[in-house]
Protein backbone atom coordinates (compact mmCIF):
# COMPACT_ATOMS: atom_id res chain seq x y z
CA UNK A 1 0.00 0.00 0.00
CA UNK A 2 1.26 3.62 -0.04
CA UNK A 3 0.90 3.78 3.12
CA UNK A 4 3.76 0.94 3.70
CA UNK A 5 5.80 2.31 1.04
CA UNK A 6 5.99 6.28 2.69
CA UNK A 7 6.64 4.34 6.02
CA UNK A 8 9.41 2.05 4.61
CA UNK A 9 10.75 5.35 2.27
CA UNK A 10 11.45 6.93 5.94
CA UNK A 11 13.62 3.98 7.33
CA UNK A 12 16.67 4.36 8.19
CA UNK A 13 19.45 2.01 6.30
CA UNK A 14 19.75 0.34 9.89
CA UNK A 15 16.42 0.26 10.57
CA UNK A 16 15.73 -1.26 7.00
CA UNK A 17 18.61 -3.85 7.67
CA UNK A 18 17.44 -4.83 10.94
CA UNK A 19 13.60 -5.71 9.11
CA UNK A 20 15.23 -7.36 6.32
CA UNK A 21 17.54 -9.54 8.09
CA UNK A 22 14.66 -10.31 10.52
CA UNK A 23 12.82 -12.11 8.20
CA UNK A 24 15.91 -14.46 7.10
CA UNK A 25 16.92 -14.90 11.05
CA UNK A 26 13.32 -14.43 12.70
CA UNK A 27 13.81 -12.94 16.01
CA UNK A 28 17.81 -13.31 16.09
CA UNK A 29 19.72 -11.22 18.61
CA UNK A 30 22.30 -10.14 15.97
CA UNK A 31 19.38 -7.98 15.16
CA UNK A 32 20.78 -5.32 17.65
CA UNK A 33 24.20 -5.46 16.26
CA UNK A 34 23.30 -3.45 13.23
CA UNK A 35 22.64 -0.33 15.50
CA UNK A 36 26.51 -1.10 16.98
CA UNK A 37 28.34 -1.48 13.62
CA UNK A 38 29.01 0.27 10.77
CA UNK A 39 26.87 -0.55 8.09
CA UNK A 40 28.47 -0.12 5.09
CA UNK A 41 27.74 -1.21 1.38
CA UNK A 42 30.59 -2.41 -0.96
CA UNK A 43 30.56 -1.66 -4.57
CA UNK A 44 32.17 -4.17 -6.81
CA UNK A 45 35.96 -3.93 -6.87
CA UNK A 46 35.77 -2.34 -3.20
CA UNK A 47 37.26 -4.01 -0.04
CA UNK A 48 38.29 -3.25 3.51
CA UNK A 49 40.58 -3.98 5.94
CA UNK A 50 39.38 -5.27 10.01
CA UNK A 51 41.58 -6.31 12.56
CA UNK A 52 41.15 -9.30 14.46
CA UNK A 53 38.73 -9.41 17.17
CA UNK A 54 36.69 -7.17 15.21
CA UNK A 55 32.69 -7.64 14.97
CA UNK A 56 31.53 -7.89 11.20
CA UNK A 57 28.79 -9.46 9.14
CA UNK A 58 28.47 -9.69 5.43
CA UNK A 59 24.72 -9.94 4.75
CA UNK A 60 23.72 -9.41 1.00
CA UNK A 61 25.96 -10.09 -2.20
CA UNK A 62 28.76 -12.08 -3.26
CA UNK A 63 31.87 -11.57 -0.18
CA UNK A 64 35.57 -13.00 -0.26
CA UNK A 65 36.64 -13.18 3.38
CA UNK A 66 40.03 -13.58 3.29
CA UNK A 67 41.76 -14.34 6.87
CA UNK A 68 44.96 -15.84 8.95
CA UNK A 69 45.31 -19.44 8.98
CA UNK A 70 43.29 -20.31 12.02
CA UNK A 71 39.84 -22.08 13.22
CA UNK A 72 39.27 -19.45 15.80
CA UNK A 73 35.51 -18.18 14.31
CA UNK A 74 33.54 -16.95 17.30
CA UNK A 75 29.91 -16.57 16.06
CA UNK A 76 27.43 -13.57 17.43
CA UNK A 77 24.66 -13.86 15.76
CA UNK A 78 22.73 -14.79 12.52
CA UNK A 79 23.63 -18.37 11.92
CA UNK A 80 22.03 -21.19 13.46
CA UNK A 81 25.68 -22.73 14.27
CA UNK A 82 26.88 -21.97 17.95
CA UNK A 83 27.28 -18.87 19.98
CA UNK A 84 29.89 -19.24 21.99
CA UNK A 85 28.92 -15.70 24.27
CA UNK A 86 31.27 -15.96 27.08
CA UNK A 87 34.36 -16.39 24.78
CA UNK A 88 32.99 -13.64 22.13
CA UNK A 89 32.48 -10.48 25.35
CA UNK A 90 36.50 -11.39 26.34
CA UNK A 91 38.22 -11.99 22.92
CA UNK A 92 36.19 -8.65 21.04
CA UNK A 93 38.10 -5.07 20.46
CA UNK A 94 35.88 -2.41 22.06
CA UNK A 95 37.36 0.76 20.45
CA UNK A 96 35.01 2.59 17.99
CA UNK A 97 36.43 3.00 14.36
CA UNK A 98 35.59 3.41 11.11
CA UNK A 99 37.08 0.79 8.84
CA UNK A 100 39.07 1.58 5.66
CA UNK A 101 37.57 1.41 2.39
CA UNK A 102 40.11 0.20 -0.29
CA UNK A 103 39.19 0.88 -3.29
CA UNK A 104 42.35 -1.25 -5.52
CA UNK A 105 44.21 -0.38 -8.85
CA UNK A 106 42.95 -2.90 -11.86
CA UNK A 107 46.25 -5.11 -12.73
CA UNK A 108 44.06 -6.77 -15.19
CA UNK A 109 41.50 -9.11 -16.28
CA UNK A 110 39.32 -9.76 -13.30
CA UNK A 111 42.93 -8.63 -10.50
CA UNK A 112 43.00 -5.42 -8.29
CA UNK A 113 45.64 -4.80 -6.65
CA UNK A 114 45.10 -3.62 -2.73
CA UNK A 115 48.08 -2.70 -0.82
Amino acid sequence: SAKQQAAASSLTAAEATVLRSNEEFPNDVGLLSVFLLNLMTLQPGEAMFLKPNLPHAYLRGDCMELMAESDNVVRAGFTGKFKDVPTLISMLEYTPAKPQLLTGTPEGANVWLYA
